[in-house]
């Protein structure tokens, strides 16, 4: 997965879309909300990362 853009512009959209099938897919198999939870802040967390 990129990085987000510099200005942020369409990051929520682009953080949707990238995320859409997985999250879909545990709905499906009927996963609970916090697991969804779970995957999506990781996957926050992870993009926001800096290592200095």
């Amino acid at each position: 997965m990129e990085d987000f853009t510099e200005d942020i512009t369409g990051d929520l959209e682009y953080f949707k879309a990238e995320n859409e099938n997985q999250i879909h897919s545990m709905y499906q198999n009927g996963e609970r909300d916090n697991s969804m939870i779970n995957i999506l802040v990781y996957k926050l967390a992870d993009l926001y990362h800096f290592e200095e």
